[in-house]
């Protein structure tokens, strides 16, 4: 997260914020102890799925919408006004979900009893369908799209990587070289070298909350809704701006499919590491 831009790094600090608070939150209650505590810690955590809960969609939107300002008024627009902004936008969305999960949520603990006749004290919380479904989503998709490709996914990792390392600043990402050895094995379309490159750093996440959600396990928005998440989210928007760049009306490659011929998905290999 701190290789990033003001446009998404706001967002990520914001969720890291939310865990501390959260954090502390409760080891001051478990320090005190629930008797003297102000507060249970089922009120904490119930209100905290809600919140987190609410989160998803508005993250979502805020990151498309940093990403729509980034290039707007770029003379008049200075970084502080823009970071000002970016965080007014995060606080807004999180006051929201605060205002909504205390007016419409009632944290109260409720009596549960067991098949053993035994009762507890438990609170409601809430799960993230949202993304749940996101993540299930972008799993099938990707496994799908990268399906057709199997036999030279492995070639194509390791001719990245060696380009890779011929590379070294950022501003020839795009640049040919002379000594770049060619090969036998068809270069990957464009789409497919993006989706290659970001499931490369992501699969192993989605494998993770996919696992949990085909074996019935229960994870509370506060622990769903987290940094991974958002970077995953993040990381397929950058993709998907990256593409629109390339093949939109105003490119600033002339002819992007000639360039991808050459590199098939080596910058994007270190655009997912940013």
């Amino acid at each position: 997260c701190c290789l990033q831009t003001n446009r998404s790094i706001i967002c990520s600090l914001s969720i890291a914020l939310g865990d501390l608070v959260i954090t502390f939150l409760m080891t001051t209650i478990w320090f005190l102890g629930t008797e003297r505590s102000f507060v249970s810690p089922c009120f904490i955590l119930a209100k905290a799925s809600v919140i987190y809960s609410a989160l998803p969609l508005p993250m979502m939107c805020l990151g498309l919408l940093f990403y729509c300002l980034e290039n707007t008024r770029p003379s008049s627009s200075t970084a502080f006004l823009k970071s000002f902004r970016n965080v007014c936008l995060t606080l807004l969305v999180w006051s929201v979900a605060i205002v909504f999960s205390i007016i419409f949520v009632n944290a109260e603990p409720r009596e549960l009893e067991y098949e053993t006749g035994r009762r507890a004290l438990v609170c409601q919380v809430e799960e993230s369908t949202l993304v749940a479904s996101f993540t299930s989503l972008l799993f099938i998709g990707t496994s799908f799209t990268l399906l057709p490709f199997c036999s030279e996914i492995f070639h194509w990792m390791k001719e990245a990587d060696q380009l890779l390392e011929q590379r070294t600043n950022k501003s020839d990402l795009f640049s040919t070289s002379a000594g770049t050895q060619e090969t036998i094995w068809p270069r990957p379309p464009l789409w497919t070298s993006l989706t290659l490159g970001f499931s490369t750093f992501w699969m192993p996440y989605l494998v993770v909350s996919l696992i949990c959600q085909l074996c019935g396990f229960p994870v509370p928005a506060y622990i769903s809704v987290n940094l991974l998440w958002l970077e995953c989210t993040n990381s397929l928007m950058t993709g998907v701006v990256i593409m629109l760049k390339l093949i939109g009306p105003k490119t600033f490659l002339k002819n992007p499919t000639a360039i991808w011929n050459i590199i098939p998905f080596t910058g994007f290999l270190k655009y997912w590491r940013l």
